[in-house]
């Protein structure tokens, strides 16, 4: 977006090429649309095919309304403030995935010692 100076349908078609998955699918119909260049505004066009297809992806409510507001400064903002808003939705991203990663840490380690005190718990039993 910095760099190249592309259109939003261009920009999102490059970017479903290098994202696979829901993700990639979802910025690639989004890309197909805006190419179309119906009356619907970049915005309501990010935001149907997002609610189309969000019960498919793992992104909480809370992911969910940070896209959406991602998608209420497409087309309205020059190139350096998209840059920053497309950021900022990153830098949630990103902390969001390491406090989920925190998570599965300290779960995984409980759900492994639960599976052992139930595989010990069996054999006791059947003994």
């Amino acid at each position: 977006m910095s760099y190249l100076s592309e259109p939003l349908p261009d920009l999102f078609y490059t970017i479903s090429c290098k994202t696979g998955g829901m993700v990639g699918l979802l910025f690639q119909e989004a890309a197909a649309e805006m190419a179309e260049r119906t009356k619907e505004t970049a915005e309501e066009i990010w935001e149907r095919v997002w609610r189309k297809h969000l019960p498919k992806t793992y992104f909480s409510a809370g992911d969910y309304e940070a896209i959406l507001h991602f998608g209420q400064t497409l087309g309205f903002l020059d190139q350096k403030q998209q840059v920053g808003s497309a950021e900022l939705l990153l830098g949630y991203l990103r902390e969001e995935q390491s406090r989920l990663q925190k998570k599965l840490d300290k779960n995984g380690r409980l759900y492994y010692g639960i599976g052992m005190l139930g595989g010990v718990l069996l054999v006791i039993v059947l003994l």
